[in-house]
């Protein structure tokens, strides 16, 4: 028998007043608005749960406090589990919801997996014992706090991506407590694994996914717009990456000894990085962005409706100067990126001090791929580019004793296969729809062809031929991956009310 988490329990089993009718949202506003610090504390008991990717164990306990969470507002609840015992540790949690006269239904896909902490770099508080703080200062809850949505919680996947189950699992409370209901039947689908590549997910797809119908697809997940407007994308970037390693002698070799004669691997590495961008940031592997697949008339028309807030970013994150400058960033997520994730040679800062020369040098690069591009292609590219600066290349395996003694320029990579990206039509029939229940007070939301980051998006609009959209909720300066991510309330406030909106829209 599971755990039942009983104060998690306590908010969910207050009384319920019927204050508004369906598509009443000043009533949501207002039920939310009475309701922050309990909201707010039962979020604390889902963030304080550890969630690191690939770290199944902490992964499960999560799985089962959403069962409990989303059975509690009245959601038939399943894990995949059951139907698949190695999916125990990270299962996929699966919530129906039957509306009693519905318009359709509408599958809702989260992820409740985290990224990797090193908690000696968060400085707010730690990253598994969440706090509210201004400016960076934490302050001390109590039932007379009045909070301000401009005050931000930190924690792990505060925004990265509990902040969207939260505000499902409120504007599920909301509706109800305001004598409404959504008018679509749900199928929630909470992913655990969306950080280290979804298997369990994609197998429950493959199996089971001619039993999966929906109308719409939204996926809620990614940053809003850095004009802090509600957001809705059409389309997520794919992704490669390569090790390349670089190598010189077969060991490290005394500094003192071997300096003016043993041949530096770190930097070699940086010289062979250096050639694979432009000054301004463009990439200049030769065919790099030969496979993109153009904007059309309408997405053009709906980035140039974008506010500009390029000095604003910039002030932001203290950037004197972009990458390729000449375009906006809304226009450049349509592009392929190439970026150094990391580099090591020696251990890196974190191991002890020592005089001596690497025997290597490496770096893992990453591209994010836009719609269009191959995968292997444009990883091929970068090998034939490495190949072009005269290093006999090796893949997959460490060079041999030989292999060393031959070539002055010898270098190695690992890869995988990628994933493509994925792209669908603004002009779908329901994304006017999702766009009004995006409008706040007006205000209508920021459209992007394609987000910034990568998940399941194309599972559903290509495997399963669902029409999909994504809509985004946390701010834009959040850290998520980061140290001292975080989650502005305001972006919590309005998530419950966006995600109402949405799960009533006409």
């Amino acid at each position: 028998m599971r755990t039942v988490f009983l104060s998690l329990l306590v908010f969910s089993l207050l009384p319920l007043s019927a204050t508004g009718q369906a598509n009443d949202y000043g009533s949501v506003r207002d039920w939310r608005a009475d309701n922050e610090l309990a909201i707010v504390q039962t979020y604390f008991e889902l963030l304080r749960l550890p969630n690191i990717a690939r770290n199944d164990g902490d992964v499960s306990a999560n799985a089962h406090m959403l069962e409990t969470l989303f059975e509690a507002e009245g959601l038939d609840v399943q894990l995949s589990s059951e139907l698949y015992p190695h999916h125990a540790r990270a299962p996929l949690v699966i919530g129906r919801y039957a509306a009693a006269n519905p318009r359709g239904t509408l599958l809702l896909y989260i992820h409740y997996d985290g990224q990797p902490v090193n908690t000696d770099l968060w400085t707010v508080c730690p990253p598994f014992d969440p706090c509210v703080a201004n400016a960076g200062e934490p302050i001390t809850l109590s039932s007379s706090t009045e909070l301000d949505p401009q005050w931000r919680i930190y924690g792990r996947s505060a925004s990265d991506d509990k902040a969207p189950i939260m505000s499902l699992l409120q504007a599920l409370r909301a509706l109800r407590a305001t004598g409404s209901e959504p008018r679509w039947n749900l199928l929630v689908m909470l992913d655990g694994q969306e950080e280290s590549g979804s298997a369990n997910f994609r197998e429950y797809l493959r199996d089971h996914g001619d039993t999966i119908e929906a109308d719409l697809a939204i996926a809620l997940d990614g940053p809003r717009h850095p004009s802090t407007l509600p957001t809705m994308y059409f389309g997520v970037r794919g992704g490669a990456s390569v090790t390349l390693k670089v190598h010189t002698a077969q060991q490290d070799l005394h500094s003192g000894n071997y300096g003016n004669w043993a041949p530096d691997p770190s930097i070699a590495l940086a010289r062979l990085l250096a050639t694979m961008k432009e000054d301004d940031g463009r990439v200049s592997i030769a065919g790099f962005y030969d496979q993109v697949t153009p904007l059309t008339d309408v997405e053009l028309a709906a980035l140039a409706a974008i506010p500009d807030i390029e000095d604003n970013l910039a002030s932001t994150f203290a950037i004197a100067a972009p990458e390729q400058s000449s375009a906006r960033l809304e226009t450049k997520l349509n592009w392929p990126t190439l970026n150094v994730l990391a580099m090591d040679s020696g251990g890196g800062f974190s191991a002890p001090s020592r005089t001596a020369i690497p025997g290597f040098a490496q770096a893992r690069l990453a591209m994010r791929l836009v719609q269009g591009i191959d995968p292997q292609r444009q990883i091929q590219l970068v090998l034939d580019h490495i190949r072009a600066q005269g290093y006999h290349l090796i893949e997959n395996r460490e060079p041999t004793t030989e292999e060393r003694q031959q070539y002055p320029q010898l270098a190695s990579v690992n890869y995988g296969g990628g994933r493509a990206a994925t792209r669908v039509s603004m002009e779908m029939p329901l994304a006017l729809s999702v766009a009004n229940a995006l409008t706040l007070d007006g205000v209508q939301p920021v459209q992007l062809p394609t987000l910034g980051g990568s998940l399941p998006f194309g599972d559903f609009s290509e495997g399963l031929g669902i029409p999909t959209v994504g809509v985004a909720l946390v701010n834009h300066d959040n850290n998520q991956h980061g140290p001292d991510e975080n989650l502005r309330l305001l972006n919590l406030w309005q998530g419950i009310e966006i995600v109402s909106r949405l799960m009533t829209m006409d």
